[in-house]
């Protein structure tokens, strides 16, 4: 379990700093934008499956035992990408065109924090493991609103 909280620590490190080395560098590009979305995701997803492999308690729900870790993988892996999908669609869809509005897009639980909570519920696991379940429920919650307030933020500045 050290291995992994070091893994992702170094990984979310080298993740919040590669694009303002490339901003101070002067090293910005479409195609550096691109790989960094791509590889967050990579590192998202090497995340979730090593939550699921963490252990994290069953629960009986309705009657049904189902692995925790792969209901609470999903609900996090389903606000990570709505989190970030909410933004890529609105560009994508040419409802908001000005990047500088683009770049204001609101959100309560952006990438770096969630990583910041995970790890916290990570760390917080070696007292108890349903500590991790509650930060990554937190998560899902504060992702879902997120996306809401991006959804509002695109309807107010669709143009």
């Amino acid at each position: 379990m050290d291995a992994a909280l070091l893994l992702f620590a170094v990984s979310a490190l080298i993740d919040a700093i590669d694009g303002g080395v490339a901003r101070v560098t002067g090293t910005v590009s479409n195609l550096g934008a691109y790989l960094d979305g791509m590889m967050d995701r990579i590192v998202e997803g090497l995340l979730l499956v090593g939550i699921m492999m963490h252990g994290i308690p069953d629960f009986n729900a309705g009657g049904f035992t189902t692995p925790s870790s792969v209901w609470i993988a999903l609900l996090l892996f389903f606000g990570s990408a709505m989190v970030s999908y909410s933004r890529a669609y609105a560009v994508y869809r040419r409802a908001i065109r000005d990047s500088e509005v683009v770049s204001r897009m609101p959100g309560v639980l952006e990438r770096a924090e969630r990583l910041i909570l995970i790890f916290i519920g990570m760390v917080l696991y070696r007292f108890n493991p349903l500590y991790l379940t509650y930060i990554i429920v937190l998560a899902t919650v504060l992702s879902v609103i997120t996306v809401i307030q991006r959804m509002v933020f695109t309807i107010k500045n669709a143009e």
